[in-house]
C-alpha cells in the first residue's frame, strides 16, 4: 500500500516509481519495462488504493517520452474495470497530469474515456512543455466537462501570450480560481496585458492567480504600492504645483502638524524655496514671503478674493456659508462692501467710540486700583471692556459693565477655540463621513456643536432685542439695524433678498462679536504679560506717556507722539498672531508666482506670520525687543513686513477699530497703573492654541501708579 499522502498512479510511470507505490519486486519490474500497459494484476492493487484515495495522476512520460510509455492503452481488457472504480468515487479531489509535451485533445482523449463526468475540484498540470492556442480550446472543454473549481499549470518552456489571455478568459467562465506558472525564465514574455516583465515574473513565478481573491489581493497591494510611491514623489509635479514635503496617501503632511506651524513651515521654506506646496491634509500652496505676499497677494488682490472656505464646519456652524468670514465667495465683495461701510457709519473711527472704548479703560483701571495688593487676572476685566464696546457696535444695545453675558461668551470661546482647530477638523473637509465616527473621537464634533449653537442663540436673542427698538426711518446705530433696514428696503420695494437674510444677518453679527471681542482681548492680554515680564520696558512706556501725556486722557491721535509706546504694540502684533494659520484663499484665474504656474482654483495659504518669526527678516525673532522698531533717533519706524490683520482684500474688517482700542486702552493700563508678578519669577509667555492661539492664564499684582 502507498503512504497515505502520495498520489495514486494508474498508468505510464517509471519503475522505481511503481515499486515505491505498489511493492512491486525487482523481477516485477523488469517484466513491466516493454508493457505498454500496467498488468492486470497490477491493477488490483491500484484499483484496491483508488478506493482510499481522491487523487488520480496521469503521467505522460519523462524528458526522453519512452515510446511505451507515451500513452495510456484505451484498449486494454483492464479498461472497464478501472471505469467502474473511477465511477464509484462520489467525487476526485485532484487530478494531476504531468509531462505534458503539448496539451492537445489526444492527451486529453483517456481522461474523457475513464473520467465521464466525474466531478473534480482540482485539475494540476505539471512541465507543459508549451501552450499555445491550439491548447486551449481541449482544457477549457476538460475544465467545463468536469466542472473543475481550480486548475494549476506550470510551463516550463514557451509561453504564448495571447494563449494564456484567451485561455484565462475561457476558462474563468467555469473555473473559480486558474493558477499559470513559469519556472523557466525564458518563458516569460517582456509585456504582459500591457504591464512590465518585472510584474508578470512576480506574478507568474510566485502566485499568479487570476480571478483568485489572493492574488486580486495582491494585485491591489502592488499596484496600491506603485501609486502610493508615485503619489508621495511626484504628486506636486502631476498637478502642476509647486515643490514640497512628500504627502502621504489621504494624510498628506498632517505627521508634521505642529501647532508652532510657522516654525514647521520656515523649515520648509528653507528647503523648497519661497513658494512650496504643502498637504494639510488637501493641496495648498504656500506664500510666506513679504516681497511675494506683497507682490501678489496684495497687489493683485482680486486673484486672492476667494477663500478656500471650511464647508463641513460651517455646515455644523450655521448650515451653509454664511458670516464675514466664511461667506459664499459669490457674495464677498457685496457683503464686505455693506460692512464696511455700515461700521463706518456706526462709529468706526469716530471720536464718540473713542469716547466710549475711555470710558471702559477707566472703568478697568478704577477696579484693578481697588485690588489693594491682591493677585489679579487681567483677562475679566479686559474682556467686559472689549465686549461692551463690540457688543454696542454690533447690537446697538448697552449692558451693565458686569453683565453675565460677556464672561459666559468669552467662556464658549475658550472651550470652542481647541475643539475647532486641529488636524481632525481639517480631515473633517475631506472625509464628512467622520462625522458618523465621532463616538471615536471622544464626541469632539458633538461638543463643538453645541457650544456652538448656544453662542448662535446669544446672537439671536440679542437681534431680536435689536428688534424691538428698531425704526427703519432712524439712521441705524449699529450693524444689526443697518442689515434690518436693507432687509427692509427689499421688502418694500418688492425685490427679492438675495443675500440680505436673517441667516446671513445672524451669522454676520456673530462675526462681529466674536472676532472683534477674542483676538482684541488676547492682544491685551500679551501687552499686560510682557510688561511683567519686561519691568525696564514698562518704566520707559511711563517716562514717555507721563512726559508727553501727563494727566489727561489718552486719545487715539496721540500715537505719533508716543514712538516707544507704538513701538511696543507692534512688537506684539508681531509676536501674538492670533490665528496659528490664517485664512485659505483660492484663486479665482490662472496666475504665476516666482515663475510657477498656479492654475485657476488653487488653494493658497498666504501665512503672513511666517516673515514676523522669520530669522532673515527679524534678528533673534523669538525675542521681544521694541527696541528693534525704533531708529537712532528714537522715532518710531513702522514695519510694513507686520501686517496682524492679514494682508490683501479679506483682510480683517475690524482693523481700524481694533488697533484703536488696544492704543487707548493699553496707553491708559501703562498711564494709571504698574505692573508686577505674584512672585519674584514673571510668568512665562506660552500660548493656548486651537482655532485662536493666545497667552495662558497668568496673574499679576497691579499697583495705581497716582
Amino acid at each position: 500500500m502507498p503512504p497515505q499522502d502520495s498520489d495514486l498512479i494508474l498508468a505510464g510511470l517509471y519503475p522505481e516509481i511503481i515499486k515505491m507505490i505498489v511493492n512491486a519486486s525487482d523481477a516485477d519490474l523488469e517484466s513491466l519495462a516493454n508493457m505498454r500497459m500496467i498488468s492486470p494484476a497490477w491493477n488490483s492493487q491500484i484499483l484496491e488504493n483508488l478506493s482510499t484515495q481522491n487523487t488520480l495522476m496521469l503521467h505522460f512520460g519523462e524528458w526522453e517520452f519512452p515510446p511505451h510509455l507515451t500513452r495510456i492503452d484505451v484498449g486494454h481488457p483492464s479498461e472497464d474495470r478501472i471505469i467502474a472504480h473511477i465511477q464509484h468515487c462520489a467525487r476526485l479531489d485532484k487530478l494531476e497530469l504531468r509531462n505534458l509535451r503539448f496539451i492537445l485533445s489526444e492527451d486529453l482523449l483517456p481522461l474523457q474515456r475513464y473520467l465521464r463526468d466525474t466531478p473534480i475540484q482540482t485539475m494540476e498540470l505539471t512541465r507543459v512543455y508549451a501552450f499555445a492556442q491550439s491548447s486551449c480550446k481541449p482544457l477549457v472543454d476538460l475544465v467545463r466537462q468536469y466542472s473543475v473549481q481550480h486548475l494549476h499549470m506550470n510551463i516550463d518552456v514557451s509561453i504564448e501570450e495571447n494563449a494564456i489571455r484567451e485561455f484565462i478568459d475561457k476558462a474563468m467562465q467555469s473555473a473559480q480560481s486558474i493558477k499559470i506558472r513559469g519556472r523557466n525564465k525564458n518563458a516569460v514574455s517582456e509585456q504582459y496585458f500591457g504591464l512590465p516583465r518585472m510584474f508578470w515574473e512576480t506574478l507568474t513565478q510566485e502566485l499568479n492567480v487570476t480571478g483568485n481573491v489572493r492574488a486580486r489581493m495582491l494585485i491591489v497591494l502592488f499596484l496600491l504600492s506603485i501609486a502610493a510611491v508615485v503619489y508621495y514623489f511626484g504628486i506636486n509635479r502631476i498637478m502642476g504645483l509647486p515643490p514640497g514635503p512628500p504627502p502621504l496617501p489621504l494624510l498628506g503632511n498632517m505627521l508634521s502638524f505642529n501647532w508652532n506651524l510657522d516654525k514647521v513651515l520656515l523649515d520648509w521654506k528653507s528647503r523648497y524655496g519661497r513658494v512650496f506646496t504643502v498637504w494639510l491634509p488637501f493641496p495648498m500652496v504656500v506664500i510666506g514671503d513679504h516681497e511675494l505676499l506683497q507682490e501678489h497677494v496684495v497687489k493683485n488682490g482680486d486673484v486672492y478674493l476667494a477663500k478656500r472656505n471650511p464647508e463641513q464646519l460651517m455646515q455644523l456652524m450655521s448650515g451653509g456659508l454664511y458670516g464675514l468670514v466664511f461667506e459664499d465667495n459669490d457674495m464677498v465683495k457685496e457683503q464686505r462692501k455693506f460692512a464696511l461701510k455700515t461700521l463706518h457709519e456706526v462709529g468706526f473711527g469716530s471720536a464718540s467710540l473713542e469716547d466710549t472704548v475711555h470710558h471702559y479703560a477707566l472703568e478697568t483701571v478704577d477696579r484693578w486700583g481697588k485690588s489693594d495688593g491682591a493677585v489679579v487676572n487681567v483677562t475679566e476685566n479686559i474682556s467686559k471692556a472689549i465686549g461692551n464696546v463690540v457688543w454696542r457696535l454690533t447690537f446697538g444695545l448697552s449692558m451693565d459693565y458686569d453683565n453675565a453675558i460677556v464672561p459666559r461668551f468669552r467662556q464658549l470661546m475658550q472651550d470652542v477655540n481647541p475643539l475647532m482647530g486641529g488636524p481632525l477638523i481639517m480631515l473633517l473637509e475631506l472625509f464628512p463621513s467622520i462625522k458618523k465616527l465621532d463616538f471615536l473621537f471622544g464626541n469632539h464634533i458633538k461638543k463643538l456643536k453645541s457650544l456652538m449653537d448656544e453662542g448662535t442663540e446669544m446672537v439671536a436673542e440679542a437681534i431680536e432685542k435689536t428688534k424691538t427698538t428698531f425704526n427703519p426711518d432712524n439712521q441705524p446705530s449699529s450693524y444689526v439695524e443697518a442689515f434690518l433696514r436693507e432687509m427692509n428696503k427689499n421688502e418694500e420695494a418688492g425685490k427679492a433678498n438675495g443675500n440680505f437674510h436673517y441667516q446671513q444677518m445672524l451669522m454676520s453679527a456673530s462675526t462681529l462679536w466674536g472676532a472683534g471681542f477674542e483676538t482684541t482681548v488676547g492682544l491685551l492680554r500679551m501687552c499686560c504679560l510682557e510688561l511683567v515680564n519686561h519691568p525696564a520696558v514698562q518704566r520707559k512706556l511711563q517716562t514717555e506717556i507721563d512726559t508727553v501725556i501727563g494727566d489727561r486722557r489718552i486719545r487715539n491721535d496721540d500715537q505719533k507722539q508716543l514712538p516707544y509706546t507704538c513701538a511696543f504694540l507692534q512688537e506684539i502684533y508681531r509676536l501674538g498672531n492670533v490665528l496659528p494659520i490664517n485664512f485659505l484663499r483660492m484663486t479665482t484665474q490662472d496666475t504665476e508666482v516666482e515663475g510657477r504656474r498656479i492654475p485657476s482654483g488653487t488653494t493658497v495659504l498666504p501665512q503672513f506670520s511666517m516673515v514676523h518669526s522669520d530669522p532673515k527678516e527679524f534678528e533673534r525673532p523669538d525675542l521681544f525687543c521694541p527696541e528693534r522698531h525704533v531708529d537712532g533717533e528714537g522715532q518710531f519706524i513702522k514695519d510694513p513686513r507686520i501686517t496682524p490683520f492679514s494682508v490683501g482684500k479679506r483682510a480683517c474688517l475690524g482693523e481700524t477699530l481694533a488697533r484703536m482700542e488696544i492704543f487707548i486702552l493699553f496707553a491708559t493700563f501703562v498711564q494709571h497703573c504698574h505692573f508686577t508678578p505674584v512672585g519674584k519669577v514673571p510668568p512665562t509667555v506660552e500660548f493656548n492654541y486651537g482655532f485662536a492661539r493666545s497667552v495662558k492664564h497668568f496673574d499679576v499684582k497691579i499697583a495705581p501708579r497716582n
